[in-house]
Formats: C-alpha cells, sequence, structure tokens
C-alpha cells in the first residue's frame, strides 16, 4: 500500500521492539505484543485485522529474502526524515546487513521457518492470548454503545 504521513507513527507504535526496545524472545511473545499494540492504538482495532496483518506479514517472510528486504527499505525510508531516524541505526540497518550476509540456502531457510512459525501461531491465536479480558471489554463497550442516545438526524 502507499504511505502516508502517520505511517512512521503507525509502524513505530505497533512494534514493541520499536516503541520500547523490547525485543520478543519468539513467536508468540512477538504476536501477541503485536496485535495488543493494533487493539490499544490505531483508529480501527479489530482481531481480525490483526490476525490479516500478522498473515500479511508471514507471506512477505515466505516469499523470500528480496520481499524482505524490499519491505524493511520501505520502512527505512519511512524512519529516514524526522524523528524516528535512529530505528534506522538501531534495528532496520543490523537486519538489513544480517539478511544480506546470509547465503541463499540459509536465508530460504530461516525465512521459511519463521513465516512457518508465523502463520501457526496466527491461526491458533485467541483474543486470550492477548491477556486482556476483551470478552469483558467488547460487552462493556456493546452496553455503552446501546445506551448511547442516537445521533442528531
Amino acid at each position: 500500500g502507499e504511505s502516508s504521513c502517520e505511517s512512521p507513527w503507525t509502524v513505530a507504535k505497533l512494534s514493541p521492539t520499536l516503541s520500547w526496545l523490547d525485543p520478543p524472545h519468539s513467536v508468540e511473545d512477538a504476536c501477541k505484543g503485536c496485535v495488543r499494540r493494533a487493539l490499544a492504538y490505531p483508529l480501527y482495532r479489530t482481531l481480525a485485522l490483526s490476525k490479516r496483518v500478522l498473515a500479511d506479514v508471514a507471506s512477505i517472510l515466505s516469499k523470500g529474502r528480496a520481499s524482505v528486504l524490499r519491505a524493511l527499505l520501505r520502512i527505512r525510508a519511512l524512519f529516514a526524515d524526522g524523528q524516528r531516524y535512529l530505528f534506522n541505526t538501531l534495528f532496520i540497518d543490523d537486519y538489513l546487513c544480517w539478511l544480506q550476509s546470509l547465503s541463499d540456502a540459509s536465508a530460504k531457510k530461516k525465512l521459511e521457518t519463521l513465516a512457518a512459525k508465523l502463520r501457526k501461531e496466527t491461526e491458533v491465536f485467541q483474543k486470550q492470548a492477548t491477556g486482556w479480558n476483551l470478552a469483558s471489554l467488547e460487552k462493556e463497550a456493546m452496553e455503552d454503545l446501546e445506551a448511547a442516545p442516537p445521533p442528531p438526524a
């Protein structure tokens, strides 16, 4: 898709690694962190959309090194201007160098393995995995919505 002036904020905010300098210890932790942030910050917050984003990331990973490099370079360009340029120095540049330093066979194997783990985690990810009581929050939101007066005509 196309980027906007909000794109750097969105990428940085949805990534626990970039927003809190807290890298995940597993694919499960990465999914949990990203989904929690996707349900807390953006305008559109649904579990289905969050899972779709995870599936898109798995698709990019499964397409190989060139696709991942292209995605990282787009992120790098988003962060090049403004206050988020340090993310390139701290993370993105290292990811780019590491990925390019791998042999073709090694990169393919690592990316396919990561894509498979991410697909599996996305398929089994449930509301309870966020650690939040989403069912209760959804119920309260629906009650508030039903109790609200109708908008003026």
